[in-house]
């Protein structure tokens, strides 16, 4: 799959507003389904310019994308440790109450 078939695969809520200026100036708007997607394979290979703002949007949402996938990979890592704490605490609180309820009751807690 050559990155031109991506072309199909980018929403448009994904599209920039330079691009989105850029169709408002050349009288384009909305995506050309027609065309097979985003852009046509054919506008893209006939534009040079064209494919490369292509590429660089391309680029841009593989940049956002893999952002996003380091802040989740760090969120996730900050869960585990809070969960790890939170086991260590749980059975701190265990052991607690067993030695609590296995305790002799001391003759002042009768009452």
């Amino acid at each position: 799959m050559s990155h031109l078939d991506l072309a199909p695969l980018i929403s448009t809520t994904q599209r920039s507003e330079r691009e989105t200026e850029r169709e408002r100036e050349s009288g384009r708007e909305g995506n050309d389904r027609r065309s097979g997607g985003y852009l046509g394979r054919s506008s893209l290979l006939e534009n040079p310019v064209q494919a490369i703002l292509y590429l660089r949007e391309l680029t841009t949402i593989v940049q956002n994308q893999q952002s996003l996938i380091q802040t989740q990979r760090a969120r996730i890592e900050e869960l585990d440790r809070r969960v790890d704490d939170l086991i260590g605490e749980n059975r701190h609180l265990r052991d607690v109450r067993l030695s609590l309820l296995s305790a002799p009751l001391s003759p002042w807690s009768e009452r």
